[in-house]
C-alpha cells in the first residue's frame, strides 16, 4: 500500500513537472520562431534551432505525461496547442512593447535633456511675470493680446501637455518650439534673453 502511494505521488509529479515544461515550452517556441523571422533575414538557421531545441524539451514532457495517463497527454497536448496560439497571436503586441522600452531606454537622456531645457525656459519665463521689475521693464512678456506672447503661452501649453506622455517624438520638439517661442517673446518685447542665476 505504501510503495503504491509512493508511486502515485511519484507519477503525479511527474505529470505536474512535464505539463508545467510542455506548456512553457511551447509558447516559448513559438515567441522565439515569431522573433527570428521578424528580425533575421539571413535564412533557416535559427528557424532549425528554435524548433529543434522547442521540440527537445516539448516532446519529453508530452510523452512523460501521455505515459502516466493517456487522457491527460491529450488534454496537456490541447492546452499546449491553445498556448501556442495564443503566443503567435499576442507576439505582436510583446515585440512593440519590448521596441517601445528599448527607445525609451535609449532616448532618456534626451528627455533629460529636453526637460532641464523645458525647466530653464519656464524659470526664465517666470521672472518676467513674477519679478516686479522685470514686468515693468517688458510688459508685452505679460499681454497675451502680443502675437508672439500668445504663442508664448501656447508653446508652455504644448510642451507641458506632452511631457507627461515621456514621448521623445511629440516632447523634444515642444521643447524646441518652446525656446524658440520664448525667445521670440523676448526679441518682441525688447528683452535680452536671460540665463539662469
Amino acid at each position: 500500500m505504501i510503495n503504491e502511494s509512493a508511486n502515485l505521488a511519484s507519477s503525479v509529479w511527474q505529470v505536474v513537472l512535464g505539463g508545467s515544461v510542455f506548456i512553457a515550452a511551447v509558447p516559448a517556441t513559438v515567441l522565439a520562431v515569431r522573433h527570428h523571422r521578424s528580425y533575421d533575414d539571413t535564412g533557416s538557421d535559427h528557424l532549425f534551432w528554435d524548433l529543434f531545441i522547442g521540440a527537445v524539451v516539448a516532446v519529453p514532457a508530452l510523452v512523460i505525461a501521455t505515459v502516466a495517463s493517456p487522457w491527460l497527454g491529450l488534454v496537456l497536448a490541447a492546452s499546449g496547442a491553445a498556448a501556442g496560439w495564443w503566443a503567435f497571436r499576442t507576439y505582436p503586441r510583446l515585440a512593440e512593447a519590448v521596441a517601445q522600452r528599448r527607445r525609451r531606454r535609449e532616448a532618456a537622456p534626451a528627455l533629460r535633456s529636453a526637460e532641464a531645457r523645458h525647466d530653464q525656459a519656464v524659470a526664465r519665463w517666470q521672472r518676467y511675470e513674477l519679478d516686479p521689475g522685470l514686468t515693468i521693464d517688458f510688459p508685452a512678456m505679460s499681454d497675451p493680446r502680443k502675437p508672439e506672447t500668445a504663442e508664448l503661452i501656447k508653446a508652455l501649453r504644448s510642451a507641458s501637455a506632452v511631457k507627461a506622455d515621456a514621448d521623445p517624438d511629440a516632447y523634444i520638439p515642444a521643447v524646441d518650439r518652446l525656446e524658440a517661442a520664448l525667445l521670440r517673446a523676448e526679441t518682441a518685447a525688447g528683452a535680452m534673453p536671460r540665463n539662469e542665476a
